[in-house]
């Protein structure tokens, strides 16, 4: 009767942990290569959307007609809008009102944990301080300060992301 049973086909435990292994080693190896390629797509997209925010900043000033700034602050990682809170409008009589010039709000955008702002440039093209920060204006007709920031992970290249002087245009560059 036991030449009648067949043998039931499977694995053995030894062939089971030989393949466990093998899929062990093979995740052992690509995991940190995505984990890098995740803090690249952090930093692509922290510049991406600075530019968005300098091109905010530019249409918020031209839409209300005032100065628009833009402050870095690379200690904290961190950007802030600051506009007009009302569009500054003639009174009727060449007058201005200038309660609404005066009032202001301030949009706050923080950057991830892995991206930090390496270096700011002026319009000049001349270096800020690390503690100094840097601003950007931007004006009624579109125009601006001026400046650059470079943002960067650790030990891996960056992004620099330029705001053209006097033009206002925005940019986005590897560097």
């Amino acid at each position: 009767m036991d030449d009648d049973v067949k043998k039931c086909a499977g694995f053995t435990l030894v062939e089971l942990l030989l393949v466990l292994v093998i899929l062990g080693l093979v995740t052992g190896i690509a995991v940190p290569r995505f984990s890098g390629s995740l803090v690249t797509v952090q930093v692509k997209g922290a510049a991406q959307r600075t530019a968005a925010i300098l091109r905010y900043a530019r249409d918020l000033a031209i839409s209300s007609q005032g100065v628009c700034e833009v402050r870095f602050d690379p200690e904290r990682a961190m950007l802030a809008v600051i506009a007009p809170k009302k569009v500054s409008r003639d009174a009727g009589l060449g007058q201005r009102d200038e309660r609404a010039a005066e009032a202001v709000r301030t949009e706050k955008y923080q950057l991830p944990e892995a991206v930090e702002m390496t270096v700011l440039r002026d319009g000049r093209g001349e270096k800020k301080a690390g503690d100094e920060g840097l601003v950007i204006s931007f004006f009624p007709l579109g125009n601006c300060s001026g400046g650059a920031v470079t943002l960067a992970a650790k030990k891996k290249g960056g992004y620099l992301v330029t705001a053209s002087f006097p033009g206002g245009g925005i940019d986005v560059r590897p560097e």
